[in-house]
């Protein structure tokens, strides 16, 4: 009988700008753009949005331009432990996934690796017993 592999999500080796929020984390920072400007001060993130935008559109037969103005502020209390990661357009976010430094992902797959040593099977008939 052939020999059942282990298979894992292969990771992404792209690494992004971030900050991990503890008790003293201060920051004052703008995007390149200056549409959004980020505070961070006692665990709270303040981001100020600002923004303008024109559409042309068809109305009548005329084109006709719009003007949309955007001015919004969120205020977040962010827990110490967070992973904050810089987006160019929309400053720091929380991400969608799970972020780890290259260290902690090196341990991960040490263990992982160990885990798996230690349990291989010789026999895919051994793994259908349980």
């Amino acid at each position: 009988m052939k020999k059942v592999e282990y298979y894992t999500l292969k990771p992404t080796l792209k690494q992004y700008f971030g900050r991990k929020v503890n008790k003293s984390l201060k920051f004052d920072e703008w995007t390149e753009d200056k549409k959004v400007h980020q505070v961070m001060e006692n665990g709270v993130l303040t981001t100020t949005i600002k923004d303008e935008r024109k559409i042309t559109l068809l109305a009548d037969g005329k084109e006709i331009e719009i003007e949309s103005q955007e001015e919004s502020n969120i205020v977040q209390k962010i827990p110490t432990g967070v992973i904050l990661i810089w987006d160019e357009m929309q400053g720091y976010i929380i991400p969608q996934y799970q972020m780890a430094t290259l260290d902690e992902i090196e341990d991960d797959l040490k263990a992982i690796k160990e885990v798996y040593n230690s349990t291989e099977v010789k026999d895919d008939s051994q793994r259908n017993e349980n």
